[in-house]
């Protein structure tokens, strides 16, 4: 297996891709939806220290927003509210 240790001794590296390639199936897709709710919570605890004005279901559209893209998120989820409760032009 090869992956980018950039900043890694290659001796860490190596026991890393090890251990990894060692992993069921079902233990890497846990460790993957580990890492993804721990950046959606990064995310979230981000938004909610530079928009201090919005409440947690605003922050949740602004994040499913970016996460979509403004045209599939439009799609999907039609005219959903702005930041601080404004809503979108149709």
């Amino acid at each position: 297996m090869t992956t980018a240790h950039q900043d890694t001794d290659p001796a860490i590296a190596r026991r890393f891709d090890a251990r990894y390639a060692r992993m069921s199936p079902t233990d890497k897709l846990c460790r993957v939806r580990q890492l993804t709710l721990a950046v959606a919570r990064l995310a979230l605890a981000g938004r909610r220290m530079r928009e201090l004005r919005s409440d947690d279901t605003e922050h949740l559209w602004e994040l499913a927003r970016q996460r979509l893209g403004s045209e599939t998120f439009a799609r999907v989820y039609g005219d959903a509210p702005e930041p601080h409760g404004t809503r979108r032009a149709s």
